[in-house]
């Protein structure tokens, strides 16, 4: 993965900036459904 480190918020930020309708609920939703664990 490119950035580790990103949490659902900045995740969100970044997929709204590329086009993608999401909301922080949508993308907590498949983080934890892929498995992806930020790095702090």
């Amino acid at each position: 993965m490119e950035t580790p480190f990103f949490g659902v918020r900045q995740m969100t930020w970044h997929l709204r900036n590329e086009g993608h309708a999401v909301n922080p609920k949508r993308v907590r939703r498949l983080i934890q459904l892929i498995g992806l664990m930020q790095i702090y």
